[in-house]
């Protein structure tokens, strides 16, 4: 699920509208702490998706689901979630064949692990290939390359969810999309006579 413009407009001014009457201390719930605050706050950014798996964050849902969406609008979608987490550590689990998928793994080290601050390392590296590769001779796609931002900028593709698991001493992302990457590429001809 992704917000339109509307809803984040909705929600912003809900935001300030709570805010506004905390200060003026006409808001009905009074916030005792900033943890409070920031807490109330968080409900109204990081609506909930309604997804299965209580590990992960709806925080986390949004800032994937946001960093998607900056470079290409889909939807969240729960199922496809699901899909993911049991696949990222067991192979015996198949990823449907109608999905195109990217997965990265991240090394895991100390007592805890930021998942956040890995999964957007692993996100901001698939759509840095976007300016990897120089184009300056033409815009073909690279499949070495280019292959996991190609599969996050697909056209077709309209609902994706990525999952995330501890496998042994690593971390596993992976993104399911909810339609199986193809790669044409066109040739311009000259069509004068």
């Amino acid at each position: 699920m992704w917000l339109s413009l509307q809803e984040k407009i909705v929600q912003l001014l809900i935001i300030v509208t709570v805010s506004e009457a905390t200060c003026r201390g006409t808001f009905l719930m009074k916030f005792t702490s900033k943890d409070e605050q920031l807490a109330g706050i968080k409900l109204l950014l990081f609506p909930a998706f309604g997804c299965r798996n209580t590990l992960i964050s709806d925080e986390w849902r949004q800032r994937v689901l946001d960093h998607h969406n900056n470079i290409r609008r889909k939807n969240w979608d729960c199922d496809m979630e699901n899909n993911a987490f049991l696949s990222t550590c067991d192979q015996t689990v198949q990823i449907p064949q109608a999905y195109a998928s990217n997965s990265a793994t991240f090394q895991i080290t100390g007592k805890k692990c930021d998942i956040n601050q890995n999964t957007m390392a692993v996100l901001k590296g698939w759509s840095d290939q976007a300016v990897a590769v120089d184009l300056s001779g033409g815009a073909v796609y690279n499949v070495q390359n280019q292959k996991e931002f190609g599969i996050m900028v697909f056209g077709e593709t309209t609902g994706f969810a990525c999952s995330y698991s501890q496998c042994g001493n690593d971390g596993k992302l992976l993104c399911l999309y909810n339609k199986q990457f193809v790669v044409v590429n066109f040739v311009l001809k000259n069509c004068m006579p």
